[in-house]
């Protein structure tokens, strides 16, 4: 089979990577920002891990590892995301509630995330790979599908929670579908 299948979570993967690539960065350039500018950078981050990073590990423990493991005919490895998702929430716990003017504290939570989180991205892709491998494509994209449709469903509640904490009238409130 082809990777065409898996190429969108393969994206998916990537452009999340690029967030986490950013906390090196950001780590970094701590020491030279003012306390407002480290909250800022500090808030993006955790707003980053906790509205898009955990729901995503969420749907990988419910529906990507479990799914893999049936096609793959391996052990499901669930519990290594779910032990990831219990350390990302720890150290956002950290991060959130270090002193701005902690620098080291600050860069030891951000580079304890990017060690993390490369390491959950490493094995995550490497599972996807493998189910690039698997000849019966319907199966797998059966798969892929039952995750996008999560994440779509994740994302339109998301979307009506904020509208709706903005005073925005939910569309079924309205009669509309």
């Amino acid at each position: 089979m082809s990777i065409r299948v898996t190429k969108p979570a393969l994206d998916q993967e990537e452009e999340l990577r690029q967030h986490v690539e950013h906390f090196l960065v950001a780590a970094h350039e701590l020491p030279a920002l003012d306390i407002s500018e480290r909250i800022d950078v500090v808030e993006r981050i955790t707003s980053f891990l906790a509205e898009m990073l955990l729901p995503h590990t969420m749907t990988e423990a419910r529906l990507l590892y479990p799914a893999a493991a049936r096609l793959l005919h391996e052990r499901d490895d669930s519990e290594s995301v779910v032990r990831d998702r219990n350390a990302v929430r720890e150290l956002l716990g950290r991060l959130a509630e270090a002193d701005a003017e902690d620098v080291g504290a600050l860069q030891e939570s951000l580079y304890a995330l990017y060690t993390l989180l490369s390491s959950h991205f490493w094995r995550e892709e490497a599972l996807i790979v493998k189910l690039a491998a698997i000849e019966d494509e319907d199966r797998v994209r059966h798969v892929m599908d039952e995750i996008a449709a999560a994440r779509r469903r994740r994302f339109s509640r998301r979307t009506a929670t904020v509208a709706v904490a903005a005073g925005a009238e939910p569309a079924r409130a309205r009669g509309l579908r």
